[in-house]
């Protein structure tokens, strides 16, 4: 492995974040736009749970953009649920 491997994958990954959350923000205010009047959220909150959930997913192989997009979504509306959930009982 080169020494300057490490910093080459760290200048992708800063570069690839913005990407990814404004793909979050986007997704968050999807699920939340016909939701609006069930629960107070804003996208950005949103997006920002669950982008702090995809950068635990160490052992995660992703494939490809649509890949990500999918696992993202799933894990959104599973944090949306566990925000709504209680207030249904």
């Amino acid at each position: 492995m080169e020494n300057g491997e490490p910093q080459a994958k760290r200048d992708r990954l800063d570069r690839l974040i913005p990407v990814v959350y404004e793909e979050l923000r986007g997704l968050a205010g999807l699920l939340l736009s016909d939701k609006a009047a069930q629960i107070t959220s804003q996208p950005t909150s949103l997006a920002h749970e669950v982008y702090l959930h995809l950068i635990d997913q160490r052992r995660m192989d992703w494939q490809d953009r649509l890949h990500f997009l999918r696992i993202a979504a799933r894990m959104m509306r599973r944090c949306w649920w566990t925000r709504v959930s209680p207030r249904k009982r």
